[in-house]
């Protein structure tokens, strides 16, 4: 299984879509705003300057991807509009990178026009005749009817590209690039380690699906190794790509320990999905020896792998690399745990789950058991998740992800 061909996360804006089910990323996203503006109120300003061009690594579709472009954006613009004595703000390129299964169309339908005439009367003309032929038909609406989101309802002051291609290999010009940015990506791996597949290994997984905790040591070291080779490759060809001074701001998940096997609320998931897995095995739809070569291709490192990574490839001056826990609490503080007790809302609690990695992992599935047991599985999953509330609960609130911001040198 190639996974380029295959590793996505659900398009359209159906009821399993990524578009629909990325709540938690917004979240996060929400707390790293402030970061976010602050690597690039303190980044280097690039003078002359004519064009400066970002790239969101791992975009995927969807509200998410809109509203990161334009706070990017609009926090350069005024970068250089507060400058002393001020500056000419340059024309601004976005390029939204990601693997050619990516849901380009759904992206370039919901986003906003791009208005840079200087007539302002028909600026407001063209945004009033988007909105009108958008409006209804490309909002993202939730289960009764309510627009989730209204981001393509402004304008934009940039212009948009959409790349194909892994992250993992160049993929602009050298010197070409300002501003990088990438959050909830890098911790997909470009493949699933081959030893742990393999039966005479001592990495060789068996039924489980992911690192375990308390599973083989050789396993989590094997997914480690080629995370090392995945962001190696990533730093060599962002080295190339990066301007002198630009800056790239980087967000994946990760954990606080030392030991690999410990991968915070990604392993709890895991162990869900594995359980999920388990059940539809002793009920006859799945084939042992199908389950037994299915891993997922990811990895939450931890800030030191990621620190060493940098020093090792040696083009970038690390300015803040560190792990950022309870994003969900700190962000949400009414946010509480349903009651155990309470078996509708414990029940509403796994379904959520379930959509949300049905969302990100069906395309992975799909392409490994076949799309016929897709339902089957994310039914059990919601069961599943439900029983395990307070440890996916726990994971959630205490977990969080890696902050990487660096600049090359």
């Amino acid at each position: 299984m190639e996974l380029q061909k295959v590793l996505r996360m659900n398009g359209g804006q159906g009821e399993s879509s990524y578009a629909r089910n990325s709540c938690f990323q917004e979240i996060s996203l929400g707390f790293l705003h402030p970061f976010l503006e602050e690597c690039i109120h303190d980044m280097k300003l690039m003078i002359p300057c004519e064009r400066f061009c970002i790239a969101d690594l791992g975009c995927s579709a969807g509200p998410n991807t809109v509203v990161v472009a334009e706070a990017i954006s609009m926090a350069v613009q005024k970068k250089y509009a507060q400058a002393s004595p001020p500056l000419p703000i340059p024309e601004l390129q976005v390029f939204f990178a990601d693997l050619p299964c990516n849901d380009f169309n759904l992206l370039f339908r919901t986003m906003p026009p791009a208005l840079m005439s200087s007539n302002i009367k028909e600026e407001e003309e063209e945004l009033e005749n988007f909105n009108m032929i958008n409006g209804c038909n490309d909002s993202l609406l939730d289960d009764d009817g309510k627009v989730i989101s209204t981001a393509h309802q402004e304008s934009r002051r940039y212009f948009a590209a959409g790349v194909a291609g892994s992250f993992h290999t160049r993929l602009f010009p050298r010197n070409s690039l300002h501003f990088v940015y990438s959050s909830y990506s890098l911790h997909w791996l470009s493949r699933v380690p081959i030893e742990i597949k393999d039966k005479s290994s001592r990495s060789w997984n068996g039924k489980r699906v992911f690192i375990s905790k308390d599973g083989p040591m050789e396993v989590a070291e094997a997914y480690l190794a080629q995370f090392q080779k995945d962001f190696s490759s990533f730093l060599t060809a962002r080295a190339q790509e990066i301007v002198k001074g630009g800056c790239m701001f980087i967000y994946l998940s990760g954990r606080d320990t030392a030991d690999p096997r410990d991968q915070g609320a990604s392993g709890v998931i895991g162990d869900i999905l594995e359980a999920a897995f388990n059940d539809m095995l002793s009920q006859g739809l799945i084939e042992v020896e199908k389950l037994h070569s299915f891993n997922l291709p990811f990895f939450a490192p931890c800030a030191e792998e990621l620190i060493a990574e940098f020093e090792k490839e040696g083009s970038f001056i690390v300015i803040r690399i560190l792990f950022l826990s309870r994003v969900v609490e700190k962000v949400n503080k009414q946010s509480c745990m349903p009651n155990t007790e309470n078996m509708d809302k414990c029940q509403a609690f796994g379904k959520m789950v379930a959509k949300q990695f049905r969302a990100i992992l069906e395309g992975l599935v799909t392409a490994h058991f076949g799309g016929e047991i897709v339902e089957s599985l994310f039914e059990i999953f919601a069961v599943r998740a439900a029983e395990n509330i307070s440890k996916l609960w726990k994971s959630n609130v205490e977990g969080g992800g890696i902050l990487a911001v660096v600049e090359r040198a």
